[in-house]
């Protein structure tokens, strides 16, 4: 077991794994997205934790957009 995983390990059943990188294709973000099952995920910058979003806000953004766009 890695050093990181030691640490990690007691928050286990409640620790988010699922990130999206925000370096990566659009196209390969939206693919992961719809991959995560958990409530929560975290955004990541070429690896480097920057913040924990809910799926549900995301979803409600790419719902909204899709709209706005079919109203135009």
């Amino acid at each position: 077991m890695s050093e990181t995983d030691r640490r990690l390990w007691p928050f286990g059943p409640v620790l988010y794994k699922e990130s999206i990188d925000e370096s990566w294709k659009a196209e390969y973000q939206m693919e992961k997205f719809f991959e995560i099952k958990s409530d929560y995920f975290a955004v990541t910058q070429t690896g480097k934790y920057s913040k924990l979003v809910s799926r549900l806000t995301v979803l409600n953004t790419i719902t909204q957009k899709l709209v706005e766009k079919k109203q135009t």
